[in-house]
């Protein structure tokens, strides 16, 4: 919308004055006359909403302050008072008495008219509720690269303002998304039209980081209307970056990409704040082959996939090797026509078979074992590097996965040791199977058919000297039952438990070499009939024995 005064500018201020000259006045009744703020506009932002016209009188008598447009018709009266000698000043909001809008823009007067001369003099004032319009304003490229190559190396940003008064201020800057400034690349008053670069430098930095900016402009007309304007651009200048990258066999990043058979599909990730437009691969760093982005050209990370095939995938060269090279340009003009390039290149592993048993056997003299004793197992896989381990679960109740001992003998064999742990409580009646396992990145293989057998026995140790004279007894009828001590120390301890592991009684056993128990509980009371365990403690023994009470 453009400004539009029925008489404005200094066309307008040429009219007052000759106006002013057709209406004398005598100086000594109304002197110091004007209007301040001088243009106004009372359109709700906040500034320059009211103006005020001044005067001063060198004697008094009945004043009417009125307004009139610029055609001399009335608009509003403002005062109509007796004012003795002095200054006054009366405020107009810019409406007709209780209107809600505001007058049309345009140049209006205030007369001042003292009725004891009959003298009336006029101020004039300018509303204006219009901020400046803006012709045109542009920034461009709308992503620009400063890094010397002579393309896009600056941005140029360019305005148009309509009907331009020499008053009016225009600011033209550089702000991050925030809205703070970056650089400042013009000011001036009366300027309608200009173009002005810049080169990616801040004014506080030597250069500015990648990210977007906003070209900014402001204009101002001298009632403190404002219009402002913006243009998002983009400052590139970095290459593309890389992320992880992983094959259909495994959905999760590897420490090692491999492939299981002799082609598959490598996929991996890209990453540009300004996009990625498009990606090549190549296996010699010569011949390169564009590779499928998901979605479309020009999001800021990208998933990419493309074939890649071994030489020779023999079963007797496990970890072949491929060097892959992909490499990742971004829609920055650059002058090689490409955009930045960044290329990666990680080795890819063809492993088409897993490891392959090819026997397992025990090294010691015998496969029967006690507590404390070393399990020695020779595994044979035909190639080093595995990752071996095996499961002695079956054998000790107390072993825990990865504390057996691996030896890599370099030459497609493993030494595996384990030693029973002394808590150990299980005891076989046959042979049990000790599984073997090997794997590597992909596959891995469990010896479960061949598997390696031991055996684990008992220690030989003394028979017990202590003794339970029955297995059962009727408390109820005085009967009892009597633990033999033999000769065991006097702070032996006998606990009663029921068979859901509550404790039930205590015995006495200090000083004796025996002790009984009628059936009671530590209240003295008999106990009901079912299954108790006696826990007989010594110095050489720790043992649980079993009676029935039965009534």
């Amino acid at each position: 919308m453009e400004r539009s005064f029925p008489m404005g500018g200094s066309a307008a201020l040429a009219v007052v004055l000759l106006s002013m000259a057709a209406f004398p006045a005598a100086a000594d009744v109304i002197t110091n006359v004007g209007a301040i703020p001088n243009p106004f506009s009372p359109n709700g932002d906040g500034a320059l909403e009211e103006t005020s016209v001044y005067y001063t009188l060198s004697q008094g008598g009945t004043v009417v302050v009125t307004v009139l447009d610029s055609e001399s018709q009335f608009v509003r009266e403002l005062s109509r008072e007796n004012e003795g000698p002095g200054g006054y000043s009366h405020v107009w909001n810019g409406r007709l008495e209780g209107a809600v809008e505001p007058e049309p823009n345009g140049l209006y007067y205030f007369e001042i008219h003292a009725m004891i001369e009959d003298e009336v003099v006029l101020a004039p004032v300018v509303l204006d509720t219009i901020a400046p319009v803006f012709r045109s304003f542009t920034a461009a490229p709308s992503r620009f690269s400063p890094d010397g190559d002579g393309v896009s190396d600056s941005l140029f940003v360019s305005f148009g303002i309509e009907s331009v008064d020499a008053t009016d201020q225009v600011a033209v800057a550089i702000l991050d998304t925030d809205g703070g400034l970056v650089a400042a690349l013009l000011s001036g008053a009366g300027i309608d039209t200009a173009g002005v670069f810049w080169d990616g430098t801040p004014d506080a930095r030597d250069a500015a980081p990648d990210t977007f900016y906003l070209a900014s402009i402001v204009a101002r007309d001298a009632a403190l209307n404002e219009r402002r304007g913006s243009v998002l651009v983009d400052l590139d200048t970095e290459a593309p970056a890389f992320d992880a990258h992983y094959t259909v066999v495994n959905e999760e990043t590897l420490d090692v990409v491999a492939f299981e058979s002799d082609g598959d599909t490598l996929r991996g990730w890209a990453y540009d704040r300004a996009g990625v437009d498009s990606m090549e691969i190549s296996l010699d760093d010569t011949t390169w082959v564009g590779l499928v982005l998901t979605g479309d050209p020009g999001p800021a990370k990208v998933e990419w996939k493309g074939e890649v095939e071994c030489v020779e995938c023999a079963v007797d060269v496990p970890y072949e090797t491929v060097t892959v090279h992909v490499r990742a340009y971004d829609g920055t003009p650059t002058a090689d026509g490409h955009g930045h390039t960044a290329t990666s290149s990680f080795d890819v592993v063809f492993d088409p078979e897993g490891p392959v048993w090819v026997s397992s056997e025990v090294t010691d003299d015998d496969n029967r074992y006690s507590n404390g004793e070393t399990i020695t197992i020779s595994s044979d896989w035909g190639i080093a590097g595995y990752d071996v381990t095996a499961d002695f679960g079956l054998v000790d109740s107390e072993y825990e996965a990865g504390s057996e001992q691996v030896a890599d003998e370099a030459d497609g064999t493993y030494t595996i040791t384990y030693t029973i742990s002394d808590e150990n409580t299980t005891l076989t009646t046959a042979l049990v199977r000790v599984p073997v396992t090997a794997s590597e990145v992909l596959h891995a293989v469990t010896d479960t058919e061949e598997g390696v057998l031991v055996e684990v026995v008992e220690p030989a140790v003394e028979p017990s000297r202590i003794a339970v004279d029955r297995n059962s007894f009727d408390p109820a009828i005085g009967e009892d039952v009597t633990i033999d001590l033999g000769s065991a120390s006097a702070d032996a301890t006998v606990d009663v438990y029921n068979m859901v592991g509550t404790l039930v009684r205590t015995l006495d056993a200090e000083g004796g070499t025996s002790v009984t128990w009628a059936g009671d509980n530590e209240d003295g009371e008999i106990v009901a009939s079912g299954v108790y365990f006696l826990r007989i403690q010594t110095d050489d023994e720790d043992l649980v024995r079993k009676v029935a009470v039965v009534k």
